[in-house]
């Protein structure tokens, strides 16, 4: 009740638990630091919805980078029974899809394990995005159950597409973010 009369009024609270620490400001933003996030220190809401908003539009940029260079490359193709837009639409499709899952379950954690480890170089990151083709082919085996040589062909062709996106995700994520650290610094 105290911490709702003190938020009525305009003032700042902190209150904990046992295990977290909130802190309620203006009555409209909670920021709360516990597990990962108590490593940091506090920031304000602005900063850390900059951040969250980088990641989201890195990771936009990512599928849409995938998505179109799977489209060019399935447009090489075609044949009498499908022509080449069709194809272009259905690869741009499934390599949207997949691209997203990848993104949300392998490269954001990927880029939190990396900003936990202080890693912001691109090969890392690179690294990581060859990693997922390879793991994406040989558990999920989507283009069917091909002999081992065939798969080594389908996963370095994921590797490759997972590379590229790494790289678009590292550039719009990681490298802006350093290059303004580098330049408020010399401020």
């Amino acid at each position: 009740a105290k911490i709702i009369q003190e938020l009525l009024r305009g003032e700042d609270v902190e209150f904990k638990n046992i295990f977290s620490t909130y802190y309620l400001t203006n009555r409209s933003t909670l920021t709360a630091h516990c597990g990962f996030a108590a490593m940091w220190p506090p920031v304000s809401s602005t900063v850390m919805r900059n951040k969250i908003m980088k990641i989201i539009l890195g990771s936009i940029y990512t599928v849409i980078t995938i998505s179109v260079i799977t489209a060019l490359l399935f447009g090489m193709g075609g044949s009498v029974y499908m022509p080449r837009f069709e194809i272009m639409q259905i690869g741009a499709l499934a390599s949207a899809i997949v691209a997203l899952a990848f993104v949300i379950f392998w490269g954001i954690p990927s880029h939190l394990i990396f900003l936990k480890l202080k890693i912001n170089t691109i090969k890392w990151y690179a690294l990581s995005g060859f990693l997922a083709g390879p793991l994406f082919v040989f558990i999920s085996k989507p283009f069917g159950d091909d002999p081992f040589f065939g798969k080594l062909i389908q996963s370095a062709y994921c590797g490759v597409i997972g590379l590229l996106g790494a790289i678009v995700f590292w550039w719009f994520v990681v490298k802006n973010n350093s290059h303004n650290k580098a330049a408020q610094s010399d401020a």
